[in-house]
């Protein structure tokens, strides 16, 4: 009797090992064939992109070709009107809470040391002193109505008589040539908005703040382009990396690059594997 219920015991222990090794070989199956088709599908859609991208550089190699010397010319000779006004940086955000605005009080403390280093009112570390002493300022002030820059009374009043040097320039200004003082109020505003500044219209100024001239430069040669389609933020990258420069990523997360290309033509390629039903998704402008 008992040699029967060992065999049965033993038979029992052979089906269940049997039936685990059974579903682990199925379910193994299974993560193979959707693993097999994710990659296929990744690939199909990959070699359509590519394809679409290869034929559109064909595309616009041949529209080129075919132009001639003088309409060439005079596309070139097109240069497009930057407003300064459209990059303008508010800073409304960092007065009302420095804490979460660390890249924004870095570009205007940047901003303010490009501006005013040459001055004969600066002094060192000026553009801390100054942005510390604007927002104890104006967190002081009941914010009953709209605060202007110039409304401001600062604690300090040396730090007060530079403010409002710094606010007023000069009637004649030339920043390449360091003639005059540029008023801070053409690069920096106060608004009760989310908005961010347009990079194609930002100063050449705000552009040596963020990066070197020669980066500053190759920039502006974009953003005179009419329409700026070449200023995405993917180019500003490669122009950075060309010139082994490292860009703050979160400053330039500040601005805006939708008005530099034609989000509308983003194309979709899709990549689909029949075994499985698994498609990929890939998205190029």
């Amino acid at each position: 009797m008992n040699i029967i219920v060992f065999v049965i015991s033993i038979l029992m222990i052979f089906a269940i090992a049997t039936n685990t090794l059974f579903t682990k070989k199925q379910t193994d199956e299974i993560v193979s064939k959707s693993f097999l088709g994710y990659m296929q599908a990744s690939r199909d859609a990959l070699n359509k992109s590519e394809k679409k991208y290869f034929n559109s550089i064909k595309s616009i190699a041949k529209e080129t070709s075919k132009k001639q010397a003088p309409k060439e010319t005079k596309e070139k000779n097109k240069i497009r009107k930057i407003n300064p006004i459209l990059g303008k940086v508010n800073i409304l955000p960092l007065l009302n809470d420095r804490d979460n605005q660390k890249d924004l009080y870095n570009l205007c403390a940047s901003l303010i040391k490009t501006l005013y280093s040459n001055q004969s009112f600066y002094k060192k570390n000026l553009e801390y002193n100054l942005l510390n002493s604007l927002i104890s300022s104006y967190n002081k002030l009941k914010k009953t109505e709209n605060i202007h820059l110039e409304s401001l009374v600062l604690k300090d009043p040396d730090l007060q008589k530079t403010f409002y040097k710094i606010l007023k320039g000069t009637k004649f200004y030339d920043f390449k040539n360091s003639i005059g003082t540029p008023s801070l109020l053409d690069f920096i505003k106060l608004e009760n908005t989310n908005a961010k500044p347009s990079f194609a219209n930002v100063t050449m100024e705000m552009l040596r703040a963020i990066f070197n001239d020669t980066i500053a430069e190759e920039i502006r040669v974009l953003q005179k382009e009419d329409p700026p389609s070449n200023l995405t933020w993917e180019n500003v990258k490669l122009i950075c990396k060309k010139n082994i420069f490292t860009p703050n990523e979160d400053i330039l997360e500040l601005f805006d690059f939708s008005n530099s290309f034609n989000r509308s033509s983003d194309k979709t390629i899709v990549g689909f594997d029949e075994s499985t039903n698994i498609k990929i998704k890939r998205k190029m402008n």
